[in-house]
């Protein structure tokens, strides 16, 4: 799976017994918000995540994981001064970076055509790590928006969070690009929270049927019973909520899609109770691949 530059990764279940599972004082739910292949709504579904966080009276931060081409700050109407370019070269702190957009959400805007960034090294990966306690003080959910495929420092990143979404639509291609992140992630860590969110789907019939076909290749091959966490339907408020740079749940609070987030959104969170700090599981992670060499780009296997 791995390609050059590419940052290859530890054991996350590992990670967790160390950490132990008593949530940190301070410490945000994480949910990373991934994607096999792009063009399945997994960008507008974190927007809206973070927006109801918001809308209730929490705190919501985005990170976008998306290092070469992000765009989680567009969603957020947010005009980008500084990415998380800026902290990978060493110019300025995590903190600086994170940016309230006019939505109330905080968003760390991910890269933008930056070469080299897309395969991030471990130091850079270590640069955004040990930003976050600041961060997580202020923050009652943490929405790591993932870019689309399954590179090794996506899988890691994303497997520090609470617990995985994996979004998908009822096309074939989508659906075998989900399973190929639940296989990744899954051979990763045999322990990991993974589920999944059926996009743009015509109707019930349609999103179940896809959820089970998934599921069912999960159980054959994995032996794992991956749940389904809901769907949303194919509505044309999603377009122009994206046309109009804001979520969804705020420019058309009774579309159907809307009215279908919510439980959407209970299932995610009854599947990730908080278990702690996720900067720390970030740099444990980062540490734990033995042998490693501080002038090499990649993150050597544990």
């Amino acid at each position: 799976m791995s390609t050059s530059g590419d940052v290859r990764l530890g054991r996350p279940s590992l990670l967790r017994r160390l950490v132990g599972g008593a949530p940190e004082r301070g410490s945000a739910r994480s949910i990373a918000v991934v994607s096999g292949k792009g063009g399945t709504g997994k960008s507008v579904l974190s927007a809206a995540l973070a927006y109801r966080e918001v809308a209730g009276g929490g705190r919501a931060l985005v990170f976008d994981i998306d290092f070469g081409v992000g765009n989680a700050h567009i969603l957020q109407g947010l005009v980008a001064e500084r990415t998380v370019a800026h902290v990978m070269l060493g110019r300025c702190a995590l903190e600086q970076v994170a940016a309230v957009a006019p939505t109330g959400v905080r968003v760390i805007p991910g890269g933008s055509g930056v070469a080299g960034l897309s395969t991030p090294s471990w130091l850079q990966l270590r640069l955004l790590a040990r930003g976050f306690p600041a961060l997580e003080e202020r923050c009652d959910l943490l929405l790591l928006d993932g870019p689309a495929g399954v590179a090794d420092s996506a899988v890691l990143l994303a497997g520090c969070a609470d617990v995985v979404v994996v979004v998908t639509t009822p096309d074939v291609t989508a659906m075998t690009d989900a399973y190929a992140w639940i296989k990744v992630s899954t051979l990763r860590d045999p322990d990991a929270r993974i589920g999944i969110v059926v996009n743009r789907a015509r109707d019930l019939a349609e999103a179940e049927a896809a959820a089970a076909r998934i599921r069912g290749v999960a159980q054959r091959f994995l032996e794992r019973d991956v749940p389904c966490f809901g769907f949303l339907p194919d509505d044309p408020a999603v377009v122009e909520s994206v046309a109009r740079r804001r979520p969804f749940p705020l420019t058309h609070p009774e579309s159907p899609v809307t009215a279908a987030l919510e439980p959407v959104a209970r299932a995610i969170e009854d599947a990730a109770p908080p278990t702690g700090s996720y900067g720390r599981r970030l740099e444990q992670a980062l540490a734990a691949a033995e042998g490693r060499d501080t002038t090499s780009t990649l993150l050597p296997p544990a």
